[in-house]
């Protein structure tokens, strides 16, 4: 079967940059847009292309003569007029080649993650159109689809936000009777209108020939139609080249479906667990008082953000019952919230004592209760804390931080004991010196001196730390229980550590 590329247009809405270049051309990293686009489809199995071309027809040409994975076929078709005509007459140019024969169609401004092409591919005789059907609660900039039972009753950026059933993402599969059909449809639209979509046929087919509905699940996908999509597209492909090339990103399976609510989730060690855990499948609810700049790197379906301060806990109490009243439940909970500031104990004020200890140990201690509560009600669950290492051994000017870490240890283990004839587990952590925006002015200032300390000479990184409350989270740690976990890189393991 052969893919088709649509590669012809301008790119009206990056006009300035798609002057001299084509944006299918735009580098992600050392490698363009439709160089990994032709990769992932390479992995599933395609290796005949034809790339409908026009603008910058050679320097496309080149990047199919690039060396790939495997070794590839293609045979371009050139659409002479691309400066006046839109995407169905570029498809048109195909005509001999295509009509009556089965085929998929792309877009080649599209990153998308390479089990959509996976999965399309392995369905043959049938007609389909890769549908991103989650529920978004606002429009996106992409053709809407009505459907009902599977089945396409309607196409185009015409359907009103609130009817459509998801949205097409780029990429359609044609079978041998829809590919004889839509090209007579093709020429009567192209009779009236030179300017006409390929979408503008299809609305015509869907009531002769049943055309399904490919759902793209929680798979991600972005395609590049303003300046702001090239950083979103560099991004995702940066991700998808870890979950594919770097690493196997699943380690506890057990996790996938777990639902994970997550504190202080922005920046920092909460990031690194939060992504952690949105690898293994899991389900993630992160809370921050900031905006979370990463998140589009996964798909909206595998989170939910809520953007408060765990202080206010009228408002996790109220989320929590609705939340619930759905029939979800939450089987993890991670308080990783907290603050630090550097005072002697004699220059605390009552302000700096509330700002340190109302987050880290109360707001902490009460959260902790709320979820307790629903856990019961399910009898499982798994709560984490982060303690620190400060816990274990304070240092000067940290004093108040300590104490508030110290409450944290000390309740972990009381929440333990009193939880677990609920089937609920509690544990804790404590990291030591980890490469955060918590700690970088105190390692600017110590590094030497704070290394002395630390038996493996280095300082730590926050998937060292997230993978350590991967652990506790996993039924791997199923008899580890009321435990609070090392992670300092032997700090302090013996006295004279240099």
């Amino acid at each position: 079967m052969k893919v088709v590329f649509l590669i012809a247009g301008k790119g009206r809405r990056l006009k300035t940059l798609t002057e001299k270049n084509h944006k299918s051309l735009i580098n992600l990293d050392e490698n363009s847009v439709l160089y990994h686009l032709i990769e992932n489809f390479i992995y599933a199995g395609f290796k005949s292309f034809i790339p409908i071309v026009g603008h910058c027809t050679n320097k496309i040409l080149s990047e199919f003569d690039k060396t790939y994975s495997q070794k590839i076929e293609y045979q371009f078709v050139e659409n002479k007029k691309f400066n006046t005509t839109n995407n169905l007459y570029s498809l048109y140019c195909a005509k001999d080649i295509l009509q009556g024969e089965e085929f998929i169609l792309c877009n080649a401004d599209i990153i998308l993650d390479r089990e959509i092409i996976n999965g399309i591919g392995k369905i043959r005789g049938k007609s389909l159109i890769a549908v991103d059907g989650f529920n978004y609660s606002y429009p996106i900039d992409s053709p809407g689809i009505k459907s009902t039972n599977n089945r396409i009753l309607d196409l185009g950026r015409h359907i009103p936000f609130k009817q459509n059933n998801g949205y097409a993402i780029g990429v359609y599969k044609f079978n041998k009777e829809l590919s004889n059909l839509f090209f007579k449809e093709a020429k009567l639209f192209l009779e009236k209108d030179l300017n006409a979509g390929f979408h503008d046929p299809l609305t015509n087919l869907f009531n002769k020939i049943k055309i399904e509905k490919f759902d793209t699940k929680h798979y991600l996908w972005t395609d590049i139609d303003t300046f702001d999509d090239i950083e979103k597209a560099k991004n995702l492909n940066d991700s998808l080249t870890k979950k594919y090339e770097m690493k196997k990103a699943v380690i506890y399976n057990d996790l996938k479906g777990k639902t994970v609510v997550i504190t202080g989730a922005g920046e920092g060690i909460g990031e690194a667990i939060s992504r952690r855990f949105l690898e293994q499948g899991s389900k993630v609810i992160l809370i921050s008082r900031s905006k979370i700049n990463w998140l589009n790197e996964f798909h909206p379906s595998q989170y939910e953000f809520l953007k408060k301060d765990i202080q206010d806990l009228n408002y996790f109490d109220t989320w929590l019952k609705e939340y619930s009243s759905h029939g979800n439940s939450v089987d993890i909970l991670i308080n990783n919230a907290g603050v630090i500031s550097k005072q002697n104990l004699l220059d605390v004020t009552n302000e700096n004592w509330d700002e340190i200890v109302n987050i880290n140990s109360k707001a902490t201690f009460f959260l902790s209760k709320i979820f307790a509560k629903h856990m019961i009600e399910n009898s499982r669950g798994n709560i984490i804390f982060a303690s620190s290492f400060a816990n274990i051994i304070p240092s000067i000017g940290y004093g108040i931080y300590a104490a508030s870490k110290s409450m944290i240890s000390s309740l972990s283990k009381s929440f333990a004991a009193e939880l677990a004839p609920y089937g609920i587990r509690v544990n804790s952590f404590s990291p030591g010196v980890i490469k955060t925006k918590m700690t970088e002015k105190a390692r600017s200032e110590n590094a030497e001196k704070m290394l002395k300390d630390i038996s493996l000479k280095r300082f730590g990184l926050t998937d060292e730390v997230a993978m350590g409350v991967l652990f506790l989270a996993s039924e791997c740690s199923s008899y580890i229980h009321g435990s609070d976990l090392d992670i300092s890189g032997g700090k302090f393991i013996v006295q004279n550590s240099k």
